[in-house]
C-alpha cells in the first residue's frame, strides 16, 4: 500500500476547520494547527513554502467556521443589519 503524498496537507485542511469552531483566529489556529501539520506535510515531500501555505491558507478559512466566525461575523451584523443568532443560523443552514 503506498502512501498519499496529500494526507498531511487533507489534515491540515480538517484540523483548521475543527479549530476554527473554537476559535475565530486564523494567527491562533497556525499556531496551534501548524505545529503538527507543517513537519508532516515536509516530511512526505512538499517544500517549505508549500507546506506553510497550506496551512496559512486553511487557517485563514478555519476563520470563518460557524459558529464563532471571528471578526467577520460581527461585520456582517453590522453591515447587513441582522442580529448576530441569524448569521450564525444561516451559516450553518444556508438559504437556497
Amino acid at each position: 500500500m503506498g502512501h498519499m503524498k496529500g494526507g498531511p496537507a487533507k489534515a491540515a485542511v480538517v484540523a483548521s476547520a475543527m479549530t476554527g469552531l473554537i476559535s475565530g483566529s486564523s494567527i491562533a489556529n497556525v499556531v496551534t494547527t501548524g505545529t503538527f501539520t507543517i513537519p508532516l506535510m515536509k516530511k512526505v515531500g512538499f517544500s517549505s513554502e508549500k507546506a506553510g501555505a497550506v496551512e496559512v491558507a486553511s487557517s485563514v478559512n478555519g476563520q470563518i467556521m460557524p459558529p464563532v466566525m471571528g471578526a467577520a461575523a460581527f461585520l456582517m451584523v453590522e453591515y447587513v443589519g441582522i442580529p448576530y443568532f441569524d448569521v450564525v443560523k444561516h451559516a450553518f443552514l444556508p438559504r437556497r
